[in-house]
């Protein structure tokens, strides 16, 4: 019997580790593998121990024996290091301790105290329990709090988001698993007090005492790290801003009056502009976090660098990173705004390719190619199509794949969002929001449009392939985008190496305003990997900033030509005009130029800036903000008053800045063919448009983005020609709201 029990047991071991190998993110030995292990583990040495204990083993002999069992899996995970790299072995050995580990003495607990109760099938209990345990938690942990973490008694726990690569370990998890063994402890000493004649004292004493730290665990959970609330969220955050729709949670101490009065403006424009576009308004406060750093953020919320709008909870919220904030706030908002016609509970579709591609479809524009050409520039290239999946002949089927949830987000990130975004702009744009809406909650779309999806997506097909010529750098970019793996085809998921981490600790410290530990630490990461490029960009940036050119210019003049990117050459350049290299400096400008692609539009105006400027290695300086700006100094030519023009707005220095730049009409800079010097001029416009905003002037800010806006559709670039008519109808929104709020005032 004895035997019986343990023997299926370690045959279940080998049959899961074998079958884990056929995905490559659970075929090693890190966290999603050792939940799916721990999991198992509950129920294969909670069954066989109960067998076990039934049969007379003793409690001690059973649990070694169960967790020597867990040697099988962890070797059988380890054996798939002659395939495919094990990066972050050492870690995920930690994780295989404290998941499966702690797991299976919880099991064996729970087995022996089934197993002195008078239950008729103990092991049945068991898997019972197990199940509510999986699910009844999460549903609380995540159903009721702002946070995209959950630890578990059985699974061990999900750190974060599946989308973030890099895993926030908290001390929170280790609290928990603490928590579990003392919840172990009891049900032993519960056993034992009821095998006993007599409740001896020593027996209630230690009862009562493992008792008490459970409750103290609970009790101070969310100082532990267990679990967030919205207060923890809000106390740390320090800062709040209530405006007509939202409250605004931020870093106090991280934000000045003129970013605040930003992202005041930004709540209230989109929440008009998806008002007017859906036709409902959101029926309670919008609680807006806004997080400093990826660090504090994942701290508090289990999430890293993922920005998540939570549609499911009580209260309407977003959680976004400040740095992300321009980019990604519109996008979770979309998501608040279809809480009304979501599911039930849910609050959102049963389609993520639905719920995503909404959000994707309602984002304004950025200035470069929309879903739609981006779409295009797929279909029509075969190799594209290939990789991407977007062939023509099977488009109707990856419509209908990334509905599901598991296709979508199995697929590739870039593919998947792009995709459904195209679709459902389509489908919005042709039939109108109220029949998607109908169609969003159960994605019954023959009921709302009267056809299939598979019919819907052939007529989007038709759609995208009949859009005007695709630009060459939109197929580059799309190549570049579609072509990241997901997370299920990684080799080596949330694995980060020395030389990464050094670089985003970099950047932190960065953020921090602490620039000497972050070319400390950028220097570090360059000297682990020279020829990685995030790090390499930002240290050249920051060398140049502290005046060290020579070794810029010798560090990327060693590289090779296929290594260095558009954004290393223009620090090559750079490096050069500060050396006195003009004619080599705008060679190297020219080289970054030829890199760019075509709707880069602010990188490539700066690039014509600083071919203009190489000469002048003094005013190079100003521009990337190593040498403070003179406004009495004399400048007579266009590209100069320009570059210092940027450097006052830089600072602050609005007004001076604006009367800098107003005085150049015509930028007739020396060399400059027709085509270079106008697209100074488009920029010049865009440059004013956003400093006037700055400066309190709104109605300067809407004639220059107006100017930008034309002056850009007249030459073909019509995303930036719709990202500054965006600009133009928020700064006419804005102030028609000033004029309604003087008039509600009163003189």
């Amino acid at each position: 019997m004895r035997e019986r029990a343990y023997a299926w047991a370690l045959a279940v071991y080998v049959l899961l580790g074998v079958s884990m190998w056929t995905t490559p993110l659970l075929s090693i030995v890190h966290v999603e593998s050792s939940a799916v292990v721990a999991t198992a583990a509950f129920f294969i040495a909670g069954i066989s121990s109960c067998s076990l204990l039934r049969a007379g083993a003793a409690t001690r002999r059973v649990a070694v024996l169960q967790l020597s069992a867990l040697l099988l899996p962890w070797l059988l995970l380890t054996l798939s290091v002659l395939w495919q790299p094990n990066c972050d072995y050492l870690r995920g050995l930690l994780f295989y301790l404290i998941y499966p580990g702690v797991t299976v003495v919880f099991a064996v607990s729970v087995a022996r105290l089934l197993s002195v109760l008078p239950v008729r099938r103990p092991g049945t209990w068991l898997v019972v329990m197990g199940i509510l345990v999986i699910v009844l938690p999460p549903l609380y942990d995540l159903g009721l709090h702002p946070q995209f973490y959950t630890y578990n008694h059985v699974f061990g726990g999900f750190l974060g988001p599946i989308y973030d690569e890099q895993l926030s370990f908290r001390p929170g998890l280790f609290a928990f698993r603490l928590l579990t063994l003392l919840w172990s402890a009891l049900f032993l000493v519960a056993a034992r007090w009821k095998e006993a004649e007599r409740s001896p004292l020593a027996l209630r004493l230690r009862a009562v005492a493992l008792a008490g730290c459970i409750a103290a665990v609970y009790l101070f959970a969310p100082a532990l790290g267990i679990i967030t609330t919205p207060a923890r969220i809000e106390g740390a955050l320090g800062g709040v801003e209530r405006t007509r729709h939202f409250e605004i949670y931020y870093d106090e101490a991280r934000t000045t009056d003129a970013a605040l009065a930003r992202l005041v403006d930004e709540h209230e424009y989109r929440y008009a502009e998806l008002q007017d576009a859906l036709g409902i308004e959101v029926d309670a406060p919008i609680r807006s976090y806004i997080y400093p750093n990826a660090d504090v953020k994942a701290q508090l919320t289990g999430a890293r660098y993922t920005n998540v709008a939570p549609v499911w909870l009580p209260a309407p919220q977003m959680h976004v990173l400040a740095s992300d904030f321009a980019r990604v706030f519109p996008h979770e908002l979309v998501h608040v705004f279809s809480r009304p016609f979501g599911l039930p509970l849910i609050n959102a579709s049963i389609s993520i390719g639905l719920v995503e591609g909404l959000a994707v479809a309602l984002q304004p524009p950025d200035g470069g190619p929309g879903p739609h050409e981006q779409v295009s520039a797929a279909l029509l290239s075969e190799e594209l199509g290939t990789a991407s999946g977007a062939s023509i002949e099977h488009l109707e089927n990856v419509v209908a794949s990334h509905l599901s949830a598991f296709g979508f987000w199995t697929g590739r990130g870039a593919v998947s969002y792009t995709t459904m975004g195209s679709f459902v702009r389509y489908l919005m744009d042709t039939y109108g929001p109220e029949p998607f809406m109908g169609a969003y909650a159960t994605a019954g779309f023959r009921k709302h449009y009267g056809k299939s999806p598979e019919v819907l997506a052939a007529e989007w097909t038709r759609h995208v392939l009949s859009l005007d010529a695709v630009a060459r750098s939109t197929g580059e970019l799309v190549a570049a985008r579609f072509a990241v793996p997901s997370l299920f085809e990684k080799e080596c998921p949330h694995y980060v190496p020395p030389h990464a981490r050094l670089h985003l600790d970099a950047r932190r410290a960065l953020g921090r305003g602490d620039s000497t530990a972050a070319l400390h630490l950028v220097s570090r990461a360059v000297a682990l990997q020279n020829e990685y490029v995030p790090a390499l960009e930002l240290w050249a940036g920051m060398s140049l900033l502290h005046g060290d050119a020579a070794s810029v210019f010798e560090r990327l003049g060693a590289m090779s030509s296929e290594r260095l990117t558009a954004a290393l050459l223009i620090r090559m350049g750079d490096a050069l005009a500060l050396l006195g290299r003009a004619d080599e400096a705008r060679r190297s400008y020219d080289r970054a130029r030829a890199r760019l692609p075509s709707f880069a539009h602010e990188t490539r105006a700066l690039l014509r800036l600083r071919r203009s400027l190489a000469h002048d290695g003094e005013r190079v300086r100003t521009l990337i903000g190593a040498l403070e700006p003179d406004p009495q100094a004399p400048l007579e030519e266009d590209a100069d008053r320009l570059a210092v023009g940027l450097a006052l707005a830089r600072s602050g220095r609005y007004e001076q800045s604006i009367d800098l730049m107003r005085r150049v009409p015509t930028l007739s800079i020396s060399g400059s063919d027709a085509r270079p010097a106008g697209e100074l001029a488009r920029r010049r416009l865009v440059w004013l448009a956003d400093i006037s905003y700055d400066a309190g002037d709104l109605g300067d800010a809407a004639a220059y983005a107006d100017s930008a806006s034309h002056a850009y559709r007249a030459v073909g670039a019509f995303g930036e020609a719709d990202a500054q008519r965006d600009f133009y109808r928020k700064t006419i929104w804005l102030t028609t709201e000033q004029m309604e709020r003087i008039a509600e005032e009163g003189p």
